[in-house]
């Protein structure tokens, strides 16, 4: 009975000293790089997916508007971004509920555009009453006037402003900007009608 008892002994202390001493420890420190792998690829799928879904949502809500008929536009700046701009005119146009900024190149007549379109007429007509007074000219929209500022024509339909202006070091004339600016006008209607 003794000798049994002796000999399971020493078979239990065989068995303890057979198991290897790093195994615990390895285990611990496995399962812990899983947890902290399974972590990371949780948060990087989640951020992916809400980086998507944000990008998505932008999209959908900040469409840039095309006009028809005319060129694609060089820069679009919507009223979500014009907080964030660096230049102060934009700063002031997202204080006048400027929902869209887009600008344009023209090569031939060789010239800039761009149109402001605010959310309502009343900031339309604050920002129309800041631009520097001209001569009118007439057939070009609403209000249409030429500017003191080096050659820059303007005009106003509603709820937005026109303004086309010579491409530095080209020979664009009062004729080629009353033209452009008509053709501006023309995409302007097209798209959002007499009155945007």
């Amino acid at each position: 009975m003794a000798t049994s008892k002796k000999g399971a002994a020493q078979k239990g202390k065989e068995a303890a000293s057979w198991s290897p001493s790093w195994l615990g420890p390895t285990v611990l420190i496995g399962g812990a790089i899983l947890l902290v792998v399974l972590f990371v690829g949780r948060m990087l799928m989640t951020s992916s997916a809400r980086e998507e879904r944000d990008a998505l949502e932008h999209a959908t809500r900040v469409q840039a508007p095309a006009l028809r008929g005319y060129p694609d536009p060089r820069v679009t700046i919507s009223n979500d971004e014009l907080a964030s701009a660096e230049s102060t005119e934009a700063a002031a146009l997202e204080r006048e509920h400027c929902e869209w900024w887009i600008a344009w190149s023209i090569d031939d007549p060789p010239v800039e555009t761009e149109i402001l379109l605010f959310e309502k007429a009343a900031g339309a007509e604050h920002a129309w009453k800041r631009a520097p007074q001209g001569s009118s000219v007439d057939g070009v929209g609403y209000f249409s006037i030429e500017a003191t500022d080096g050659g820059s024509l303007w005009f106003r339909r509603g709820r937005l402003i026109g303004r086309v202006w010579a491409r530095p070091g080209t020979p664009a004339g009062d004729g080629a900007l009353a033209v452009a600016a008509r053709e501006l006008d023309m995409a302007v209607v097209r798209t959002f009608g007499a009155e945007p």
